[in-house]
């Protein structure tokens, strides 16, 4: 089981769980001290690595450390050739001497041979058809339950009936308890459908157009467009404006005598 320790901020000693003092500054920054002695230490600003107690102090002057020489063995590569386990020098010559022609087909052959193997490796694996899969279990659903108190808990445990309860909401529903009773008459109104006659026209009028051929209505309809736009038109010319008299010829300018002022002597003109 591992521990969760912090290290102490002035002497970097171990604080293990329950130990320690944690100082929070007024930034908010915390430090944690193994003992009052690390913070009177700290809060007189000494250097932890002048004092010969920390942690500090010891790796900056190496206490402790144990100082290991080991000599460094050189060692020389030297090549020579030798028979291997089932094999000759001469084959292992003999197969290093081989031209790539032979090597590739030896290659080949044996890509083939190890392809085959796996092949019927597989085959030999394949597992024996599965019987029908029977239906999977249902889960049986969790319900929750939330309950006011431990009043209710209890009440619900000892699986008594809520209704029975003067107390519980479903007990004052069952018994009426608190409702105002309202008794309101439901009005009925009647609609009643009746004609009469529009201001300008009967109801004889009214009746004989609703009555009316939808040829009749149609050719009405139109005689009433045609007298409409030749209205309209009568309209527009007697808006026309009067044609305007013949215009005069333009009045010609008479021509004014300018003088030829003589021309200057001397200076810029």
């Amino acid at each position: 089981m591992s521990v969760k320790t912090d290290l102490c901020h002035f002497s970097l000693f171990k604080i293990y769980p329950g130990h320690g003092k944690r100082y929070i500054r007024q930034d908010g920054k915390t430090f944690i001290f193994f003992s009052s002695k690390c913070q009177k230490s700290f809060f007189m600003k000494r250097n932890p690595r002048d004092i010969n107690w920390t942690v500090l102090y010891r790796r900056k002057h190496k206490k402790g450390q144990q100082e290991e020489v080991t000599k460094k063995r050189t060692r020389k590569t030297t090549k020579f050739q030798r028979s291997i386990a089932g094999t000759s020098l001469a084959e292992i010559l003999a197969k290093k001497n081989q031209k790539p022609e032979v090597r590739k087909a030896q290659r080949e052959q044996a890509i083939k041979a190890a392809k085959e193997k796996n092949r019927s490796k597989k085959e030999a694996k394949k597992p024996a058809p599965k019987p029908a899969s029977k239906a999977p279990k249902q889960k049986a659903e969790r319900k929750t339950f939330i309950f006011f108190s431990s009043k209710c808990q209890k009440s619900f445990f000892m699986k008594r009936n809520p209704r029975d309860i003067n107390w519980t909401v479903l007990y004052r529903r069952k018994h009426k308890k608190g409702q105002q009773e309202e008794v309101t008459k439901k009005r009925t109104r009647k609609t009643t459908k009746f004609q009469r006659s529009i201001a300008g026209t009967s109801l004889a009028e009214i009746l004989a157009k609703k009555n009316q051929k939808p040829e009749v209505r149609k050719a009405q309809r139109e005689q009433a467009i045609k007298a409409a736009k030749e209205k309209n038109r009568s309209k527009k010319e007697a808006k026309k404006p009067a044609p305007k008299p013949a215009s005069k010829a333009p009045k010609q300018k008479a021509e004014r005598k300018v003088k030829s002022s003589a021309p200057r002597v001397g200076g810029k003109r």
